[in-house]
């Protein structure tokens, strides 16, 4: 087997081996051995150095989030690991399990209650999350030469291909200064009928970094152009398709050929931060870095920091050398950041008519209020939001030895939507005068928070926010976390964490009040009620991590049966478990991640019991230059009465039609690391048939049949 392997690498890559003969990517180390044990792609995650570049400039990478409410440089690395390439769907790399409509791009919700984050804005991203992301996911460069990453994926058969293309360009103007610009296209037809998504991200940043003196901006624009074909009209017509002759799936038929769903996105962002005041900083004897160990931070104060998969996890688990800190500090700094944001969502049915009685018997849409022969919901929002901060640093607090954040914020929301038509009591035809509503709402909160993120054994930090005028008056946020090292042997290093929070948050406006062609309500919901807790510890150096969560939720907010909001009255309770662990034997890997999840009310809150994710992989170097690995990803949940997606509205909401899952999806697949490409080669879903074809993952929306998939990313430092 080896031998036919060996056979295959150096057929396909002989053109590549002979380019990058006399590189080895892993210096001393053919291994790569990392801290955490087992053979990676790099040896250690520390900001991308290479070669040097004449006698003077070396190829450097630095790269960071803005956490905290933007106060804070995250230090984060370019990713290049070969680990985790052949996850084609980004949803993957936010949570192992999802419920989707199907293919790339398409809407989605994580099964894990931990991965779900309800932004509480536009309830319109709450299954397109990932597809539109926030100033919480820009990530901000610094770097000695200009840096460009270009990826391309592709997935057959040709006819109903799917494909993903992006770039990345960022340099510097001076030491300081920073700019660069990203896009991305993922453009998928799909299996079925009318499953057709394109989505397009474009993004333009820039940071400063002086001494004093702080900028972090971007203006980013967000498309999303979908078919929504409203799932199979039976799921018979797959399950036991050769009863009814379908040779492919395309042919199968659906609810909705030309619905679509349309939605734009646009925002600018700029925060500015200015040191005041001076003082020494004395070196620390130990700052750990260590992201499995790193000083906890609150982003917001709802942020659960075990969010990603274990693979991606895995990925970035590795120990870093501290960060070079200045040797003058500001005793505080102020901070001033501005975001502006315009969204607007369309669903439009050209052909109403041919879907409604008489054409067909039953109906997708029970009620029509608006127009017979044409549906075109569309909606508006504007955000626009100021917030002012003051931060004392922990280093400059020689008394109490801790950091301390004060903030106030301002909240403008605009919102625009259907109105019920008006009909003029003199026209006698009754034709109605179609209108839009619109509402204003403001509101504004302040918050502050302590934190301990230097030192050696131990951080953490609290915070409050609490919302005092407008609409959300009385909504507070109160969330601490804990964060802890210590040396269990003289080989292994622990770490017992513990996390969690109280959360008053109002309804959104859209959950209160709709008006649409197909759905419309006028609720008052109270606002939901939840605490949270969770705690757990890691072992970096044998790859464990343990975590227990466990929820209460009052007054719970969701859609129901009948696609609409709904609050329950109940007391819903969630406990889950969770076991991540890398397993290393010789030069095979094996990373898992094991979820157990119990809710005390499965009609209002659906979740499968027990999860799986697996992902195994033999790995070695050919030619001391090229890494590869070849293995195979398990994804697998148990059966539950999985939420459907309801088209008009864009929300998954609850069934008792009938439960989905117990049906491993496989993978096969074969990664590659040549000098800075990556490249994968996979087989996705290769179980298709053999168990059955049952594979949905919800009602009306099964996965896609077999098909190969192909990628490659390439960095470039010039």
């Amino acid at each position: 087997m080896r031998s036919v392997v060996l056979t295959i690498l150096i057929i396909i890559f002989t053109p590549l081996v002979s380019y990058g003969q006399g590189h080895d990517i892993f210096g001393n180390n053919p291994g790569g051995q990392n801290p955490l044990g087992g053979n990676m792609s790099r040896p250690s995650q520390q900001p991308m150095q290479e070669e040097e570049k004449g006698p003077h400039i070396k190829q450097e990478v630095k790269n960071w989030e803005m956490i905290d409410g933007y106060t804070i440089a995250d230090t984060i690395v370019v990713d290049t690991l070969t680990t985790g390439v052949q996850i084609h769907n980004p949803i993957y790399r936010k949570s192992v399990s999802n419920v989707t409509t199907g293919n790339l791009g398409a809407p989605y919700m994580p099964e894990i209650l931990a991965d779900r984050h309800r932004r509480n804005d536009f309830i319109f991203y709450n299954s397109l999350q990932y597809w539109f992301p926030t100033e919480d996911d820009v990530r901000y460069f610094n770097t000695r030469t200009p840096y460009t990453n270009v990826f391309y994926g592709f997935g057959g058969p040709k006819r109903r291909s799917e494909e993903s293309v992006g770039a990345m360009f960022t340099q510097n103007v001076n030491k300081d200064f920073n700019v660069g610009l990203k896009y991305s296209l993922f453009s998928s037809i799909g299996h079925y009928e009318a499953q057709k998504a394109r989505n397009q991200q474009f993004r333009l940043f820039g940071s400063y970094s002086g001494e004093r003196y702080s900028l972090n901006s971007f203006f980013m624009f967000n498309g999303i152009n979908q078919y929504e074909n409203g799932g199979l009209i039976n799921d018979d017509f797959l399950i036991h398709k050769d009863r009814y002759g379908f040779e492919r799936p395309e042919n199968i038929p659906i609810n909705f050929s030309t619905a679509t769903n349309k939605i734009n996105n646009f925002q600018a962002f700029v925060s500015q931060s200015f040191g005041i005041g001076r003082v020494k900083n004395k070196k620390e004897e130990s700052t750990v870095t260590d992201s499995l160990l790193m000083p906890p931070t609150i982003d917001s104060l709802t942020n659960n920091d075990l969010t990603d998969s274990v693979l991606m996890k895995m990925q970035t688990q590795m120990k870093m050398p501290a960060p070079e800190k200045p040797a003058i500090i500001p005793v505080s700094t102020m901070f001033y950041t501005l975001k502006y944001e315009h969204d607007k969502r369309v669903y439009r049915i050209d052909d109403l008519s041919q879907y409604m009685p008489p054409s067909v018997k039953s109906p997708y849409y029970k009620n029509i209020y608006v127009d017979t022969l044409l549906t075109a919901d569309s909606v508006r929002y504007h955000e626009l939001t100021n917030t002012f901060q003051i931060r004392i640093n922990e280093q400059a607090n020689k008394l109490l030895h801790f950091g301390l954040r004060a903030f106030i914020t301002n909240e403008l929301r605009f919102y625009r939507m259907p109105a019920t038509p008006y009909y003029d009591p003199d026209d006698r035809e009754n034709t109605p005068h179609y209108r839009n509503q619109d509402t204003t709402l403001v509101t504004s909160y302040l918050g502050g928070q302590m934190y301990k993120n230097t030192g050696k054994n131990f951080w953490w930090n609290a915070g409050i926010k609490f919302y005092f005028q407008g609409y959300r008056i009385g909504d507070t946020e109160i969330a601490g976390k804990i964060n802890s090292r210590f040396r269990v042997s003289k080989k292994d290093t622990a770490g017992i964490f513990a996390d969690g929070g109280l959360y008053i948050t109002s309804p959104e406006l859209f959950q209160n009040k709709y008006f649409s062609n197909h759905f419309q309500w006028n609720n008052d919901f109270s606002a939901q009620k939840t605490i949270r807790v969770r705690g757990g510890f890691r072992i970096p150096t044998r790859r464990l991590e343990l975590s227990a969560e466990f929820r209460t939720i009052n007054d719970y907010i969701y859609w129901n049966n009948d696609a609409l909001p709904a609050q329950s009255n109940d007391f819903i309770q969630v406990i889950s478990l969770s076991a991540n662990k890398h397993f290393i034997w010789a030069r095979v890997h094996s990373l898992n991640q094991l979820v157990y999840q119990k809710t005390s009310n499965s009609h209002v809150l659906p979740l499968p019991e027990f999860t799986a994710y697996s992902s195994n992989y033999y790995e070695n170097i050919l030619f001391k230059v090229l890494t590869f690995q070849i293995g195979f990803d398990l994804r697998y949940h148990t059966k539950y009465y999985a939420p459907t997606y309801m088209p008009a509205t864009g929300q998954f909401h609850t069934q008792n039609i009938r439960k989905t899952g117990n049906y491993p999806f496989f993978d096969t697949f074969i990664n590659f690391h040549l000098k800075r490409a990556r490249i994968y080669v996979k087989v996705d879903h290769v179980t298709a048939g053999l168990f059955g074809n049952d594979y949905f993952y919800t009602v009306g929306y099964p996965a896609n049949p077999l098909s190969m998939k192909f990628g490659v990313s390439w960095n470039f430092y010039n």
